[in-house]
């Protein structure tokens, strides 16, 4: 007879993480994210929330600032240190003009699809480095006027890599 299987057991998933990003905004930025999430055997789900840091930008209709907001959601596959991972994100995409006498100020939703793909390396029980690239396709576009001209409009793609840490108890 042969023995029990022995399930793994569920456990917790808390990370920080900082981040350059570019195609969420006019120029590339920086974010910091959070995460939370639980993880079993060889999978895991987490749920993050991200901030970029307000980005300033110039174009010939004037000058404007864009910041990016969102909330993700990421299934997660592990083989030894290495993660793959699908993406979701949603969230709010701020735009305004600056120093003009039209100044427009738009949020709008920006929603995206992606996959994300890197490492998780541990330091330590139950503390893991981790470093990973992702590749969004955005589904929402943006535009930014400035009386009649385009300031700024968003891309239909973004990229982000990271490092961080998690902690798995």
């Amino acid at each position: 007879m042969p023995p029990p299987a022995i399930e793994a057991p569920v456990r917790a998933r808390l990370g920080v993480s900082a981040l350059f990003v570019v195609g969420t905004a006019a120029y590339p930025s920086g974010a910091l994210a959070a995460l939370g999430g639980l993880a079993w055997g060889a999978f895991s789900f987490e749920a993050d929330v991200r901030v970029e840091l307000p980005i300033e930008g110039r174009s010939e209709a004037g000058d404007f600032t864009t910041w990016l907001f969102t909330f993700g959601a990421t299934p997660c596959g592990h083989l030894d240190m290495w993660v793959l991972c699908g993406a979701v994100r949603g969230g709010a995409l701020r735009a305004f003009g600056r120093g003009v006498a039209d100044a427009t100020e738009v949020t709008t939703p920006w929603i995206a699809l992606g996959i994300r793909a890197g490492l998780e390396i541990p330091v330590g029980e139950p503390v893991r480095f981790t470093v990973w690239a992702e590749l969004d396709g955005v589904l929402t576009q943006t535009e930014l006027l400035i009386g009649a001209a385009r300031a700024y409009s968003s891309s239909p793609v973004a990229a982000a890599i990271q490092a961080g840490v998690v902690w798995e108890p």
